[in-house]
């Protein structure tokens, strides 16, 4: 590689990473910097928060480093997915750090991943620019950034919950997930687990609610 490139990602990636976390309002920043397209949304162009407006407090939260988890026990339809997205959009943009998204199955976490994820994250420049030139950089089950790492898990997997240190955790659909079996403890409480090392860690559980007994409903 030529020594001038080199030396103009050195001082790219220089002040990316002395660059201080943003302090705009979170919900500024969003409608400001995120595009959904028609790919990935009922609503494709610019985000706007007032079309569910009691997701502004969930998205100040998710940028309020004192708050560590995030419940949202909302109905079906009623952008739970969404704003999750935009949190780690947020995160991707000004505070990254090593990301699990989980699904109730892979399958389900992969056709998320290639159908809203990765569209957000090409569409929107903000985003993009994080990219890498590198394609095997950006795969349904892994997107390596310039900055961060997003993992894309099923529940139905323990093993692959426990196998890695995240600072971000997005649990989506929490109800659907599979019970904990006699050999492993439950999905939620493996993935919680991998949260430790970062003191700054957030994790934000969604699901729609079933019984008073479900997991979202417990927590």
């Amino acid at each position: 590689m030529h020594s001038k490139t080199c030396q103009t990602r050195l001082e790219q990636w220089w002040r990316e990473y002395w660059t201080p976390p943003a302090t705009d309002d979170p919900v500024q920043w969003a409608e400001a910097e995120l595009q959904f397209s028609s790919r990935s949304s009922a609503y494709p162009g610019p985000y706007r928060a007032n079309r569910t407006p009691y997701v502004k407090q969930v998205l100040r939260d998710y940028a309020d480093p004192n708050i560590r988890k995030i419940v949202l026990c909302w109905s079906a339809q009623s952008a739970k997915t969404t704003t999750e997205l935009v949190g780690l959009a947020y995160s991707i943009a000004n505070n990254p750090g090593p990301a699990m998204w989980v699904m109730a199955s892979q399958q389900q976490a992969q056709s998320f991943c290639e159908n809203r994820l990765q569209p957000l994250i090409q569409d929107c420049p903000s985003l993009a620019k994080h990219m890498t030139e590198r394609k095997n950089d950006f795969k349904v089950t892994e997107l390596h950034l310039t900055r961060q790492t997003i993992a894309l898990q099923g529940a139905q997997s323990p093993q692959q919950l426990a196998s890695r240190p995240i600072k971000l955790l997005f649990a989506d659909e929490l109800d659907k997930w599979p019970a904990a079996s006699k050999k492993e403890a439950d999905a939620l409480s493996l993935a919680l687990e991998r949260l430790k090392t970062y003191r700054d860690h957030k994790a934000i559980l969604s699901s729609t609610p079933t019984t008073e007994s479900g997991p979202i409903w417990q927590e």
